[in-house]
């Protein structure tokens, strides 16, 4: 697979991957009351959700 990788001094950027997506779940979903959500516009709603394993 040919992924595609921007590297800056500080940060890199790639493609998502199988194994980043527990992860980004997790930041996304995983916490009721994320800090991220402080700075986040009003317009946009936050949905907690309980991890269920398939």
């Amino acid at each position: 697979m040919n992924l595609v990788k921007i590297k800056g001094e500080k940060v890199t950027l790639c493609q998502v991957e199988k194994d980043d997506l527990p992860t980004l779940w997790e930041m996304r979903y995983g916490d009721p009351n994320p800090e991220w959500k402080q700075w986040d516009a009003p317009y946009f709603t936050h949905t907690y959700m309980i991890k269920k394993r398939i």
